[in-house]
């Protein structure tokens, strides 16, 4: 069984627009974004960023969830057909108005996820930049 979602998150992700309804164990999520997901799949995008598009990122529902949605839906019929309108040529884009964004607060296990995940990419950015003066110094 994967892990629960706690208060917060949960909050969080029930003022979602992707989101149709959720409780402790389940997420269910709405049909426009099913649809959108699909889509994106088909066209080439990957289903972590779209599901961070829609600020569901693995910060927030671990993975392994993002996973098995993404399993289920590229298999439902109706859902492939669905998004079988959509175009390639532009980047989906799942709406996020701005009075929601600044209606919601970020919990905290999110916050520390994203400051810690910020901190490693910097650390890696730094001996990304030691490496290359090392290898400019023996040019």
């Amino acid at each position: 069984m994967m892990g629960r979602l706690d208060a917060r998150t949960l909050e969080y992700v029930r003022g979602l627009d992707a989101v149709a309804s959720a409780n402790e164990d389940r997420i269910t999520y709405a049909y426009w974004f099913k649809r959108e997901v699909v889509a994106g799949l088909r066209c080439g995008a990957s289903p972590s960023s779209m599901f961070r598009e829609a600020r569901l990122g693995s910060e927030v529902i671990v993975y392994k969830r993002i996973e098995r949605a993404v399993y289920r839906w590229r298999r439902n019929p109706k859902l492939i057909e669905a998004s079988k309108s959509a175009k390639c040529s532009t980047p989906t884009h799942l709406p996020i108005k701005p009075a929601e964004v600044a209606d919601k607060s970020v919990p905290m296990s999110v916050f520390l996820a994203q400051s810690a995940r910020l901190n490693s990419i910097e650390e890696q950015l730094e001996q990304l930049r030691r490496e290359v003066a090392g290898m400019e110094a023996h040019a």
